[in-house]
């Protein structure tokens, strides 16, 4: 995915401090979408973005975010290559293959496949549903949801109030 800004970052910062993943800009260019911004929960305030990025990127697996821009400052754009896992594989193929997958990966047990199961139904689904259907502790919940993205079956995308829930092929 690429992201760009025609209007460039800064002029303070440099990009040795995007390698580096600490970009603290001196100045604003208009705090009033900045702050509106906040307020809608698309960015983060105090400069922590790119080093959320850095974090979110490594912590799923996908290859580093690319920060680039010109040494004139006239644009900016940053690059979030694709996980492993989704190269070469459609959506279709995703679904026709998931339940093959799941016995050719690992062994589950019940639980693990029907969490997999209301996953299929609502990808949206929290934790604490989850663990309500079952009637079981969230330690439990926690252990078999840790096990499936262990393995490869199951990844989270977002955040916990704002994301959602993946059934993937295991890469190989």
């Amino acid at each position: 995915m690429y992201i760009s800004n025609p209007g460039g970052p800064d002029r303070s910062l440099k990009p040795e401090d995007f390698a580096k993943g600490f970009v603290r800009p001196r100045q604003y260019r208009n705090r009033r979408i900045g702050d509106f911004f906040k307020e809608l929960e698309i960015t983060e305030g105090k400069s922590t973005g790119i080093p959320t990025i850095k974090r979110a990127m490594e912590h799923n697996g996908s290859p580093e975010a690319r920060f680039e821009f010109d040494d004139s400052y006239s644009w900016f754009m940053v690059t979030l290559p694709i996980h492993p896992v989704f190269l070469d594989v459609t959506e279709d193929d995703r679904k026709d293959d998931r339940k093959d997958d799941r016995k050719e990966i690992v062994s589950l047990s019940r639980r693990q496949e029907e969490i997999l199961s209301l996953i299929e139904i609502n990808d949206r689904i929290t934790t604490d549903t989850i663990k309500a259907h079952f009637n079981v502790s969230m330690p439990t919940i926690n252990r078999d949801i840790a096990f499936l993205k262990r393995n490869g079956v199951l990844l989270r995308i977002g955040g916990k109030k704002s994301g959602s829930w993946l059934i993937a092929k295991k890469v190989k």
